[in-house]
């Protein structure tokens, strides 16, 4: 199937019957007007969509550079298994899409496979989920022995991944004329002891620190969530190593700087470097069953997010409600695995210039909204405080869906060895005056830890940083790392030995100063490069006497403190 072509089929009448108009209606009927609207709307999407997908750019998934985009993987692996991707849950006869924006906000199912020309056969050892995807409409024939009995079925296949439960000593065999996909086969039962039942990751775009608000306790800001980490740790030093979402998120989920993981691009079809592990891969290898959800447009599947995990579910901006629901119904299938899971929230993160939820109609006649010009990114965005106020309904709002999250954990928790991590990417600038990227507005961010293991509530004021997560994760889980191959460090509140004595977030965008900030306890040392930094990610370093140096917010003519020159040549040396 390749949406190219699906724009320019001939189903205009079709879907003016069945979906504008909701009722049976001849072609007479139909206004011209409206066929010849509708086939001027289909042309130019087609223009569109052939504009992005030579752009390449993974932000743009599912739309990708490839012919057929359908029926290419998106990622290649290992064995003749490659990652591929089918729509998934979409309860439509007939694909409508006449957009480009239709076309991104898909549902997309992502998994590890293979191609069979016309036939399948493989014997199964353990019970298992096995997955499947022929061409839309083809009949598909499966036949499964268990010993002396044969199940026979013959079904026109829905172009989607259909799951089959695999009983251990059992035969599978799948024919149909066309090439097929055929997931590896995800083990429903645990063999190999693993320290935890359940890892989550919660990652919640765009949260900043509730002391960015004025606001002191948890519970005033986000009720359910502090109900639910009431037992754990609250690091309340915690920073953003990047300042936007493409380097942030990659740097906890590799434990690697940017200048190492090299996501930094907003245009260039970068990916996460096959040689640096990410979390989802270390959990995959360490016996974990491995699931993913969520609709952030900087973490796609495409950038290499889809590498490691056993699924892959991603829709555009999906809402929390579907996030937990997907986690739900994968957790509930695999509830005798050991599991990690990541689910991104976005939730809060957009649409912030719009009074779209009903919570937002309260309250905010008598405040007035800044002058920021629309073409502002959002970094450099001046302080607004209906943006802060909607912003803090949004808050709320997710954090009342997650309270069905933390119930049906609180039930898992029964029976299961839990642990759970909650962390974001950046704060908002419009939260402050200070409109630099790197202010506290926009780097310090919460950081929020919780197992079984712990009885109370600890609040950390050790500094940390975001990349500092990865270690925190696989720590917890008692699975080791080559400590040379990250640069997150384990806090000491975790059992660390090296406390960090600053904690440091930079910006590295090309066509831009490249900025820095160090804080220290009552001190923070900005600098600023004269210098654009490249397309490659490069500055000269070594012209480090002509950066702009602040101390706490005034400008100092003193030379950049030692440790923190040597610091940025070895981040540099990685470029």
């Amino acid at each position: 199937m390749n949406f190219k072509i699906e724009l320019l089929k001939k189903r205009t009448l079709l879907k003016i019957k069945k979906y504008l108009y909701g009722i049976p209606l001849s072609k007479s009927h139909i206004p011209g007007s409206i066929i010849f609207l509708i086939l001027i709307q289909n042309i130019i999407a087609s223009f569109s969509y052939k504009k992005l997908s030579r752009s390449d750019k993974p932000s743009n998934f599912p739309i990708t550079g490839e012919k057929d985009s359908f029926n290419s993987p998106i990622w290649r692996g290992t064995n003749g298994f490659d990652w591929y991707w089918r729509l998934h849950m979409d309860q439509r006869k007939f694909i409508t899409a006449n957009t480009v924006e239709d076309i991104l906000a898909l549902p997309i199912e992502i998994l590890k496979c293979k191609v069979f020309k016309n036939s399948y056969k493989e014997s199964f050892t353990r019970d298992s989920i096995l997955s499947f995807a022929a061409e839309f409409g083809e009949k598909v024939e499966f036949t499964q022995k268990i010993n002396d009995k044969v199940k026979e079925e013959i079904s026109k296949s829905s172009g989607k991944y259909e799951y089959i439960h695999v009983r251990s000593d059992s035969e599978i065999s799948i024919k149909s004329k066309r090439p097929f996909l055929v997931g590896q086969g995800i083990p429903l039962y645990q063999e190999e002891k693993t320290s935890k039942d359940l890892v989550l990751l919660l990652f919640i775009d765009g949260l900043a620190d509730r002391s960015i608000l004025g606001i002191n306790k948890l519970e005033d800001f986000m009720p359910n969530t502090a109900k639910y980490f009431s037992k754990g740790f609250d690091f309340r030093q915690h920073y953003a190593s990047s300042e936007w979402t493409l380097p942030s998120v990659a740097n906890f989920f590799t434990g690697q700087y940017t200048q190492n993981h090299k996501l930094f691009h907003p245009n260039k079809s970068t990916f996460l470097p096959s040689n640096i592990e990410t979390l989802s891969e270390i959990f995959s290898l360490s016996n974990y069953m491995t699931f993913q959800a969520g609709g952030n447009w900087r973490v796609t599947p495409k950038y290499g997010y889809q590498r490691g995990f056993d699924r892959n579910i991603y829709q555009r901006e999906m809402n929390a409600a579907q996030v937990i629901d997907h986690f739900v119904e994968n957790q509930n299938t695999f509830q005798c695995r050991s599991t990690f899971s990541f689910l991104k929230f976005f939730d809060i993160h957009h649409d912030l210039g719009h009074i779209n939820h009903l919570s937002n109609s309260i309250d905010l006649f008598d405040l007035t909204r800044s002058s920021n010009d629309l073409n502002v990114k959002s970094v450099y965005e001046s302080k607004d405080p209906v943006k802060t106020a909607i912003y803090i309904n949004k808050i709320r709002s997710l954090d009342a869906r997650l309270g069905f999250l933390y119930s049906y954990l609180n039930n898992l928790e029964k029976t299961k060895r839990i642990s759970v991590f909650l962390c974001t990417d950046h704060g908002r600038s419009f939260l402050s005056n200070d409109n630099c990227p790197l202010s506290l507005a926009r780097t310090r961010i919460p950081f929020l830890f919780k197992s079984s293991d712990h009885s109370e509530l600890r609040e950390i004021n050790e500094f940390t940083e975001n990349i500092d997560i990865f270690t925190s994760i696989l720590n917890d889980s008692n699975i080791s790392i080559c400590s040379s191959k990250a640069d997150s460090r384990l806090p000491l509140s975790l059992g660390g030995s090296n406390e960090r004595k600053f904690s440091f977030s930079q910006s590295l965008y090309p066509g831009q100063t490249y900025k820095a900030i160090f804080r220290e306890l009552n001190k923070s040392t900005y600098i600023e490069s004269k210098q654009l930094v490249d397309q490659s990610g490069l500055i000269d370093i070594t012209r480090m006497e002509e950066f702009t140096l602040k101390i706490n917010n005034v400008i100092s003519h003193d030379k950049i403190p030692k440790r923190y020159q040597t610091f940025l040549h070895s981040l540099f040396a990685n470029i």
